[in-house]
């Protein structure tokens, strides 16, 4: 569940950038690929413990229970990781266009802090 709860968390945040940035051919094309390449990447890691815990395999045994253990411990690292990067580029892609628009410095500023509250 926590693979499809990331995804569908950073999604919107990419729609919406869509929807403000969409006359920048670069800003949807970049907005689409992080869409899809975090999608298959988060539901990529949904795998290995879909593969290594079934719960209905007989014997359970102590091997099969460390299988579980280390598909669900390299499931975490990989969605981590994952999210990591994607939020990271959610952060940073929209400042090109925050620093191209036609406003003053103390405005272009207040934008950018905005955007980069993410941070936090």
């Amino acid at each position: 569940m926590a693979a499809f709860s990331l995804w569908f968390s950073k999604a919107p945040v990419l729609l919406l950038y869509l929807r403000l940035f969409n006359v920048q051919r670069w800003m949807r094309y970049s907005c689409r690929i992080v869409l899809v390449l975090s999608a298959i990447g988060l539901f990529a890691s949904l795998i290995p413990p879909l593969v290594q815990c079934r719960p209905r395999d007989k014997p359970h045994t102590a091997l099969k229970w460390k299988r579980c253990g280390k598909a669900n411990l390299d499931a975490g690292v990989t969605s981590g990781t994952v999210s990591v990067a994607t939020d990271l580029v959610i952060m940073f892609l929209p400042l090109r266009s925050i620093m191209n628009l036609n406003l003053s410095t103390r405005r272009k500023v207040g934008i950018l802090i905005v955007f980069c509250s993410g941070i936090l």
